[in-house]
């Protein structure tokens, strides 16, 4: 596959941080980290389940949610 490839794989790393409020209002600061591989240099992924949340595939990661239901269906959208 990749002698078939014009360009080199590339790996993408986003380190994010956000705050939400849990259910009482207290603000929560969290840290994600969000991996892909692209095979033809894209920035971006041609399907949402090649991106890794944390280590997880994206959808592991949505069903520990507490909106899992909601984020499940939109990731499955993107398939």
């Amino acid at each position: 596959m990749m002698q078939a490839a014009r360009h080199p794989p590339v790996q993408y790393v986003a380190l994010i941080d956000y705050q939400a409020q849990d259910s009482i209002g207290a603000i929560i600061r969290e840290r994600a980290s969000c991996t892909f591989n692209s095979l033809d240099g894209s920035d971006a992924p041609a399907r949402t389940f090649w991106v890794k949340i944390d280590g997880e595939r994206n959808l592991e990661w949505a069903a520990r949610q507490p909106n899992a239901a909601t984020l499940h269906r939109r990731l499955l959208k993107n398939l």
